[in-house]
């Protein structure tokens, strides 16, 4: 967790920031179970700010920017050492994690008004990660 950002905004983006790290796995129905708690929870905050699609959008657009940052990390050069990344908290330099940011950013578009236009973009971007 990026503590450092946390409690900056609404704390649906705190949600964000947490399931959309890298390096947690994906688990999409334990993600599901846990967003809806949330998100029902939150609803009449989140009304202000356009709902439950606040979630689902900040969370695409947040993971296409992590994904960006591994992306530049890594240059033209290999894939990070998973081991080695975990070992010096650095950010997830692989292709396992590029493929699970991947993967949850084209779910969480797919559930946005907003962005549901760019899931066959992220999964095109995937297929050749």
């Amino acid at each position: 967790m990026d503590w450092e950002h946390a409690c900056f905004g609404h704390a649906v983006t705190d949600l964000d920031w947490l399931l959309g790290d890298e390096w947690l796995p994906d688990w999409p129905e334990r993600e599901e179970r846990l967003i809806t708690s949330r998100l029902d929870q939150m609803a009449p905050s989140l009304a202000a700010h356009g709902g439950a699609d606040y979630f689902w959008l900040y969370g695409t657009l947040h993971g296409l920017m992590r994904l960006a940052m591994i992306l530049a990390l890594r240059g033209g050069g290999p894939w990070w050492d998973a081991e080695v990344c975990l070992e010096h908290d650095l950010r997830g330099v692989t292709a396992e994690c590029a493929g699970r940011i991947c993967r949850r950013a084209a779910r969480w578009a797919a559930r946005s008004n907003l962005c549901a236009d760019f899931v066959p973009w992220i999964e095109d971007v995937a297929a050749v990660l």
